[in-house]
This record gives structure tokens, sequence and C-alpha cells, in this order.
């Protein structure tokens, strides 16, 4: 899926981006799983928060 390519940051603004347009809650649920597992170090471990 596409959103597993995209950098960190671009996934954190679409995410916001997303919310503030209120869009489908589907979408805005899989940007956050996709940060989640970022965060917790499952996937691409170079964009981990500081």
């Amino acid at each position: 899926m596409i959103i597993k390519k995209m950098p960190y940051q671009l996934l954190m603004c679409s995410l916001q981006k997303a919310m503030e347009m209120k869009l489908d809650h589907s979408f805005i649920h899989l940007l956050e799983d996709e940060l989640q597992k970022r965060r917790q170090g499952k996937t691409y471990p170079s964009h981990k928060t500081e």
C-alpha cells in the first residue's frame, strides 16, 4: 500500500489534513495505524520519532 512508502513527515501532515477535512474515518484509521507502527519501531525504523 502506498501509505507504507510515504515519508514519516508526509504521513503526519496527511493525517492532520485528513482530520481537518473530516475525511472518511477508515482512511484516517489507516494513517493512524501506520504512524503507530512506526512509533513502535515495527516499520521503517529510520522514521521513528525522537
